[in-house]
């Protein structure tokens, strides 16, 4: 058997996923693949990573509003036939993924990104692919045209809510499988907290909160470690900048100018699993991959109300089961950080509801099915 996974970089949560099966699979002798679709084909990579972050930064709710209508879980999936919406990226992937399968002699095509489903699927109605296709939803919702994927070989579920509007409208109950988001495996190898807090300096006894935001959304680090800082003198913060240089050289020196001990800034991180080891509490976005993370090093998401899709959906779906905290801005996000650390806020039961949420085995379960399909 030979798996092609197909991802697309817009942002890295696909990506995770697909490299969180691909571990399984090879773990499990099979040989595997993950494929960005548009790697050989960088003027659309570019095209569809900027013309989609130029109008979430333009018109962020609006956008939200139409890809809401088109994509939550609760909907009424459509019945049209089309797919005018995504038809620019199904032409562009028409002749990459015939290539690329007949070249190469797949069996399966797995991917976290609807429009590579929907365009494998094509190809095999039209006879020029031959392959069992998985197509899993990566987020709190049902991306559009998922509907017109209704001969597919599996699609994965991330909640119940979604398998009920999937099995509702057509699906099969031997098509849909309910196995939540794939797990890197790096987040699920249990690390010693007090080791990691010794290297960094953190005191033991020190509540820890992760800030790691930094781009659009949120606006800078240093306002919102400032912000936090206001109402816990006595926790310990440590600053994800990621590549953004300025930011991290910003807060550097505020540390200095405030004579700082209990701060940990960071630039581009390559131990994410680590500063989460550390951590009680994450402050960030609410993508598919940062979810799972949290979840896997067991520490609580705190957040404002997400400007961007699919994360406002992400956000909707924690916030109703009560597994997250979520907030107008960050000053509210400070205080109910000070609620926590002294119990106003019951920090246990949030976890338990969150963990409700989440499959560690969900990379496994796919990887099996892939396997027998």
């Amino acid at each position: 058997m030979k798996v092609l996974l197909c991802t697309i970089t817009v942002g890295e949560g696909v990506n995770k996923i697909c490299r969180a099966v691909a571990q399984e699979l090879e773990n499990m002798g099979i040989e595997n693949e993950v494929f960005n679709v548009y790697q050989d084909c960088p003027e659309r990579a570019k095209f569809v990573s900027e013309s989609y972050y130029k109008i979430v930064k333009r018109i962020p709710r609006l956008a939200r509003f139409f890809q809401r209508r088109l994509g939550r879980y609760d909907r009424n999936l459509l019945k049209a036939k089309n797919y005018k919406y995504i038809k620019k990226d199904v032409e562009a992937l028409r002749p990459i993924l015939d290539k690329k399968v007949n070249e190469e002699g797949f069996d399966v095509i797995y991917s976290p990104v609807a429009s590579v489903a929907l365009t494998a699927l094509l190809l095999r109605r039209e006879g020029k692919i031959n392959c069992k296709i998985v197509y899993n939803i990566p987020d709190f919702n049902i991306p559009t045209y998922a509907e017109l994927c209704n001969d597919i070989d599996a699609i994965i579920s991330p909640c119940k809510e979604a398998t009920e509007n999937l099995l509702k409208s057509g699906f099969d109950e031997k098509q849909v499988f309910e196995y939540k988001i794939p797990i890197d495996a790096k987040f699920l190898v249990q690390k010693d907290k007090k080791a990691i807090k010794d290297s960094l300096n953190i005191p033991q006894d020190k509540f820890t909160v992760l800030i790691m935001s930094g781009g659009f959304g949120f606006g800078s680090n240093g306002k919102i470690l400032n912000d936090f800082l206001k109402y816990n003198k006595n926790v310990h913060f440590i600053v994800v900048n990621g590549r953004n240089e300025e930011e991290k050289n910003k807060i550097d020196k505020y540390i200095q100018d405030k004579n700082l001990t209990n701060v940990t800034n960071i630039g581009f991180c390559t131990v994410v699993d680590e500063m989460m080891t550390a951590a009680d509490v994450v402050f960030t976005k609410l993508g598919a991959a940062t979810m799972c993370e949290s979840f896997a090093k067991e520490v609580l998401i705190i957040t404002t109300k997400q400007k961007l899709y699919p994360e406002f959906d992400n956000m909707l779906h924690l916030e109703k089961r009560n597994a997250i905290l979520v907030y107008n801005n960050t000053n509210q996000c400070a205080k109910a950080i000070a609620k926590l650390t002294c119990g106003e806020i019951n920090y246990d039961k949030l976890q338990d509801n969150f963990k409700k949420e989440f499959n560690k085995n969900s990379a496994k379960d796919i990887a099996g099915l892939i396997k027998n399909i």
